[in-house]
């Protein structure tokens, strides 16, 4: 594989704009020698490298702001070829996964989320280049 497309959702938090969680993945995707393919109508064009991210607010029982959480969750999406009598179908499958969690006040839980997620996509460039040797 040496081309995908690249998803990101993000869901509860809006101080990182989605074109800065996708300029990060896709740089260090291009250093690897991956070609991210361009932005389609469905942005789940395999193979996909998706980011889901998933935040809100925790709060006591007196609705005082306590702090903020994130999620997150970065998977390698493939269609797998599966042969059923003489046909071949394709399944879809996450074949590679990263996630984590951190909670803390809102003042520090961007850049948390932001040191997470790019230290999950240097996980997978990593994992990538290992069975990728000639990248």
């Amino acid at each position: 594989i040496n081309e995908m497309s690249v998803s990101i959702n993000v869901e509860g938090i809006s101080d990182i704009p989605e074109s800065t969680y996708r300029a990060d993945v896709e740089r260090r995707l291009n250093a690897a020698g991956i070609k991210v393919l361009p932005q389609t109508a469905n942005p789940r064009t395999y193979p996909c490298l998706s980011l889901d991210v998933d935040a809100g607010f925790i709060r006591a029982k007196n609705e005082s702001l306590l702090g903020t959480f994130y999620t997150w969750h970065l998977m390698f999406w493939q269609l797998i070829p599966q042969k059923i009598g003489s046909q071949t179908v394709y399944i879809r499958g996450a074949t590679w996964m990263e996630s984590g969690w951190n909670w803390g006040s809102l003042m520090t839980i961007v850049s948390a989320l932001h040191a997470d997620y790019i230290g999950g996509v240097d996980e997978f460039v990593n994992d990538y280049k290992k069975v990728n040797v000639s990248h």
